[in-house]
């Protein structure tokens, strides 16, 4: 399956994401039909400087346009290579995002397996 990109361009953050998901809203709602949980995965670069991390508004729009399709426990997931929740409390996760029902999760501190995967004659690490 080819993946879509959609581009828009809004007066904010959080009016650009949710206008871009709109453009993908039928791939988006197919996918998070009958799901017990949804991730989303904000990235990190930094913890402490926030022009190398997700912006909150951008994470809070994704929430609200999936929010409109399923019920589902949203689960914000980062690994930062520096602490991760204090990117969160840093870039003010915890804040912004008090009045949603969603969890926060260290991917750090989740166990993994790791698995070699050859594909026509390469290799490919994958953790799950």
């Amino acid at each position: 399956m080819k993946a879509r990109v959609s581009l828009f361009r809004g007066n904010s953050r959080y009016e650009s994401v949710i206008g871009s998901l709109e453009y993908v809203k039928d791939d988006i709602v197919k996918r998070v039909g009958g799901k017990e949980f949804i991730i989303v995965k904000p990235n990190f670069v930094s913890t402490v400087r926030q022009l190398a991390a997700t912006h909150v508004d951008a994470v809070r729009a994704v929430i609200d346009f999936v929010r409109r399709y399923t019920d589902a426990r949203i689960v914000v997931a980062e690994g930062s290579a520096h602490d991760t929740f204090n990117g969160f409390r840093n870039f003010g996760y915890f804040r912004t995002l008090k009045k949603y029902d969603v969890e926060f999760l260290d991917l750090n501190t989740v166990d993994y397996e790791e698995f070699d995967i050859r594909v026509n004659g390469g290799s490919v690490a994958l953790r799950v």
